[in-house]
């Protein structure tokens, strides 16, 4: 039973003693003197008379008489009563089930247990729902009280100031197994799922873009429940006006080069119960909030100040749980299922405070020679690397057939001081040449991974051939500290590269975390470049030792392309005594 439950019973019994008490002291009529001890009306008696004529009491004692005649009120005695006496049945039911451990839920009538959902902490909640299931999978709800429970459990979940539990959800799944819940419910019910938010920087700059996050704030779903929601912006206000908006360059996920959930989806979101089933065969788990993100262009007439930033959302849901989502559709990987349920549009704004176009959003922090060489020692790469990277090129959107045309390197930013912002740059054979983008706000590749396959495949994938690692495991440089920065390689056959990091305040404003950067040049000097060869020949490496052990060693002598050692030894070929196997293909393996 709620606290508040509790405390309504509690003043209830202490009304109705009140209005009993009232009811027999009775209202005054008039200001006569009264006998105390019979209520006898002295009037025309007192104070002539030492006793009172109807009782005999003495009334030159003090306080043997009373002045003014009351008449008892039997209404307020009767509610008193009622009152006083109510409470204490349900109050010694559940001293009664404290006691002996009795559910004392089961004795509830339905209304009783509604009307606790909407006033009952999340711990209640939990208890409620389990008496409801138990009622609906015994049969003992007729038609109209499972519709009025579903009524309450689709209310329940679009209250967002009310908290959820699964285990309502399970109650809508409940429903539709049984055949009760209508088409109109269900699509209620999916539409209502996904509770989404959004935010941005805290500063922005009139006429620059401001990266915006849509983030799944909540998923009011069952527990065995699996949906997938995509979001669409039909459009971006700031301070009232009307705002271009792009999605990042960084896009989703992808395999191939070819981008999954493709479209016109600024975000996709897994809503999934706590005990739903593996996703398509395949079960990927997502340690990290759930995100998407775009970018809104702040109109350049914006008045500096503090203002609010809208967009307009709508949502497709579309139920997963019969199966998986994602599947290939006329050469593209698509989202599918059962069909959507579009949402109406909403608006959902963040603040802002709006700076002028020739200001910076981002406040620049002077550089010291020591924080210099702290951040030249944190960042430094552990290599260059030449050619493909398969776990990263081959499902986050590079082109896993690259040349040694293209280079990488991974910075670890989880050991840096101060937010940093840098264009990266490589210096060797004379040249020097961009490499890419570096800065320690959040990775915009983890914004467009809402299945969490980024993490899975590159913290698990090795490939291994012929003895050799020609792709490792990226999990020590690719995970939530790790910035992978892909480009050009115009070094030629240069072992070593100097890597230049210059700070760039529009890097730091495209991010939410940056309010500021480190505005200090860092070089990193002799990083080895490794050279990993394409995807397209992974077999040359071992062409090439067979190569090299037909060439003439240093030593004047001609390498055999084998081992005579490890030779297997003869197979006899001469036919057996009779139409059995011979002794050597008796003997031998199978």
């Amino acid at each position: 039973m709620p606290g508040i439950a509790v405390l309504l019973l509690l003043a209830a019994c202490v009304t109705g003693v009140v209005m009993l008490w009232y009811g027999l002291r009775g209202r005054g009529i008039n200001d006569h003197p009264v006998c105390r001890w019979c209520r006898f009306d002295l009037d025309g008696v007192y104070p002539e008379s030492v006793t009172c004529p109807e009782c005999g009491a003495g009334l030159k004692r003090q306080g043997a008489v009373r002045v003014g005649v009351r008449r008892r009120m039997p209404t307020f005695i009767a509610a008193g009563i009622l009152l006083a006496t109510l409470p204490l049945a349900p109050m010694g039911m559940v001293a009664w089930a404290l006691v002996t451990g009795a559910n004392i839920d089961s004795y509830k009538p339905l209304g009783l247990l509604l009307w606790e959902s909407r006033v009952s902490d999340p711990a209640r909640l939990d208890a409620l729902a389990a008496e409801l299931a138990a009622r609906a999978m015994a049969g003992k709800l007729d038609p109209g009280q499972y519709r009025r429970m579903v009524d309450q459990t689709l209310a329940m979940q679009g209250n967002t100031r009310r908290p959820w539990r699964e285990s309502w959800g399970d109650l809508i799944e409940r429903a539709r197994l049984d055949g009760v819940l209508t088409a109109e419910q269900e699509a209620r019910f999916r539409s209502q799922a996904a509770v989404l938010e959004i935010e941005t920087r805290s500063t922005a700059r009139a006429g620059a873009y401001v990266p915006v996050r849509i983030r799944l704030k909540e998923a009011r779903v069952g527990s065995g429940m699996r949906m997938a929601c995509s979001v669409v912006v039909n459009g971006a206000r700031v301070a009232g006006k009307q705002a271009r908006w792009e999605r990042p360059a960084s896009g989703p996920v992808s395999v191939l080069g070819e981008p999954i959930l493709a479209g016109e989806e600024a975000a996709t979101f897994m809503l999934t119960g706590s005990r739903a089933a593996g996703l398509g065969g395949m079960f990927f788990v997502n340690q990290q909030p759930s995100r998407g993100e775009v970018t809104v262009l702040v109109p350049a007439d914006c008045s500096p100040g503090d203002t609010t930033l809208e967009l307009e959302l709508q949502r497709a849901v579309t139920d997963a749980s019969g199966g998986g989502v994602l599947a290939m559709i006329n050469g593209r990987l698509r989202a599918t299922g059962r069909s959507s349920v579009r949402t109406p549009v909403e608006v959902t704004s963040a603040p802002v405070r709006i700076v002028a176009a020739e200001n910076q959003a981002a406040t620049a922090i002077p550089a010291t020679k020591p924080m210099s060489a702290h951040l030249a020692q944190a960042l430094r790469p552990s290599r260059v690397t030449l050619g493909s990277d398969l776990v990263s090129d081959l499902f986050f959107g590079a082109d896993p057939f690259a040349t040694a045309g293209q280079a990488s390197a991974s910075f670890m930013v989880n050991g840096v001081s101060v937010p940093v912002a840098f264009e990266v740059w490589c210096r060797a054979g004379g040249r020097e040449w961009k490499l890419g983008e570096l800065h320690s706000g959040s990775r915009p590749d983890a914004d467009g991974d809402p299945f969490g396959a980024q993490r899975i495949f590159r913290s698990m994938t090795t490939i291994t051939l012929n003895g050799r690692t020609i792709t490792r495991s990226s999990s020590s440089g690719d995970d939530a500290d790790g910035r992978r920065v892909a480009g050009p390689w115009e070094g030629g056959d240069a072992v070593e590269v100097d890597l230049i990091l210059r700070p760039v305040s529009a890097i730091a404003e495209r991010t939410i975390e940056l309010e500021s950067y480190y505005a200090g040049e860092i070089v990193i000097a002799g990083v080895p470049v490794e050279r990993q060869g394409a995807l397209l020949d992974p077999f040359a490496d071992m062409r090439s030792r067979i190569e090299g052990r037909g060439r003439a060693s240093p030593s004047g002598r001609t390498e055999p392309l084998s081992d005579p050692s490890r030779r297997e030894p003869e197979r006899d070929t001469r036919p057996g005594p009779g139409p059995g196997p011979g002794p050597s293909e008796s003997s031998g393996p199978l």
